[in-house]
């Protein structure tokens, strides 16, 4: 039986739009102009139950354009409503302008003017600039973030060079909401993948940004169920990386490994080339690779240490650990690429000895007694067999007096009293700071 009340309301609603519809043309076309309006600024600004969705894409480098390839791809195939692109504009295009104006997607320069309007959500990838709430809030859905590591591991700008760096087996991409602060966002998911001992950041970025834009187009696939399965990054296991600048390719031979070193140049590589000095110079290492000790059994296990090899006919260079490193061209500050033999006949033939010495960091420690403070660093003395000594100076001393290389001898020092003087080994992973180390 019909329900008399909604026969009612049906028959007001249809004298209703016959008298809308009675208005001239104009009147007419004002209202469906406003009813349009009002219509879409609701959808906009609720959340939908699901897409086609319009979306702002943030982005700026070459690891951000396989992600606006894709979803340039999705809204070609009609499975997203609207793409707008948010990027820095200088008087020299980066390749997210370039790709954007040559497929006629429009876009907004950073920072914007104005909080964005119309849209549903946000994807940022590889950005760099951090985005402020008011706009984060500005989409019904949040923003999602593209990111090149396992969050909470290397948080910041260069989570590629350190993950490298840093000898990683397994990294991946992590797609996460946006918070106010950098790279804490809830996990919505991620995805592993190996990386091999010989792959380059170029290799690896390219291999993570595919697998960023394929991620990214499933969540979006998904919204809006998948983000209620986002979780809280977890406290442990935070590490940071931050923007690397030229002094990180400077080698620590003291410091490093052969393993350390070739890890460094696979994470630097297409940035900066792995630097180290001689006499006050910079030389440039390339094309470095991982090596044993020479058969001749001349390369002492002193880190810096250098010879060339003539088996190789490359420069061997000793590390931390008694490991070695080999490299077969070098450049010097001045001077064009030259191979290991230019090198060696250029700056290492005629000397009295057939090896140099690459400059090492000094290791300082710093302690204190009753009258004064000293600081103990070592350096190497080479004359006859390379040998370890000691220096060391009060603070304020213009130079450091010399002490010798031995365990547990007493030295006198100038205005200071004496001192403890100790070999490398027994230095390394001692505290000093004691004053009974000392006697005055």
């Amino acid at each position: 039986m019909l329900n008399v009340t909604f026969l009612i309301r049906v028959i007001k609603i249809h004298l209703h739009l016959r008298t809308t519809f009675k208005r001239n043309d104009k009147s007419r076309e004002l209202t469906f102009s406003y009813c349009a309006h009002h219509i879409r600024k609701r959808q906009s600004h609720s959340s939908p139950a699901s897409g086609p969705w319009n979306v702002l894409f943030f982005g700026t480098s070459n690891f951000s354009l396989e992600s606006l390839r894709s979803l340039y791809n999705e809204y070609r195939a009609k499975k997203l409503c609207r793409l707008e692109v948010v990027s820095v504009c200088k008087e020299k295009k980066n390749v997210i302008v370039q790709y954007a104006e040559e497929k006629g997607i429009v876009v907004k320069e950073w920072p914007l003017e104005n909080n964005p309007q119309d849209f549903h959500i946000g994807i940022v990838v590889a950005f760099g600039h951090l985005i402020p709430l008011n706009i984060i809030n500005s989409f019904p859905l949040g923003m999602l973030n593209v990111h090149n590591s396992l969050l909470p591991r290397w948080r910041g700008a260069a989570p590629d060079i350190y993950t490298l760096m840093k000898g990683d087996t397994q990294t991946g991409i992590t797609i996460m909401r946006i918070a106010e602060k950098f790279d804490t966002g809830d996990i919505v998911t991620q995805e592993k993948i190996d990386i091999h001992a010989d792959e380059t950041r170029p290799e690896l970025n390219m291999k993570l940004a595919k697998l960023g834009a394929n991620v990214l187009i499933d969540v979006i696939g998904k919204l809006p169920q998948v983000l209620s399965s986002s979780r809280p990054q977890g406290k442990l296991g935070v590490t940071y990386a931050p923007k690397v600048a030229s002094k990180t390719s400077l080698v620590k031979w003291d410091e490093m490994t052969a393993k350390n070193v070739y890890d460094l140049q696979r994470a630097l590589l297409g940035l900066y080339p792995l630097k180290t000095k001689f006499d006050g110079v910079t030389i440039k290492l390339l094309d470095v690779r991982q090596t044993s000790k020479p058969e001749d059994g001349r390369n002492v296990d002193i880190p810096g240490f250098a010879r060339f090899d003539r088996k190789s006919n490359a420069l061997v260079i000793t590390c931390k650990g008694s490991s070695w490193i080999s490299t077969m061209k070098v450049i010097v500050k001045g001077h064009s690429v030259m191979s290991a033999l230019q090198f060696r006949n250029g700056f290492i033939r005629g000397r009295k000895k057939d090896w140099i010495l690459f400059q090492i960091n000094f290791r300082r420690i710093h302690f204190s007694s009753n009258y004064s403070k000293v600081s103990l660093f070592y350096v190497f003395s080479w004359s006859g067999n390379p040998t370890p000594i000691f220096k060391a100076a009060a603070v304020g001393t213009p130079k450091p007096v010399p002490v010798e290389s031995s365990s547990f001898k007493l030295y006198n020092l100038p205005s200071v009293g004496a001192i403890l003087g100790f070999t490398r080994s027994a230095i390394d992973g001692r505290d000093f700071t004691k004053p009974a180390l000392l006697s005055t």
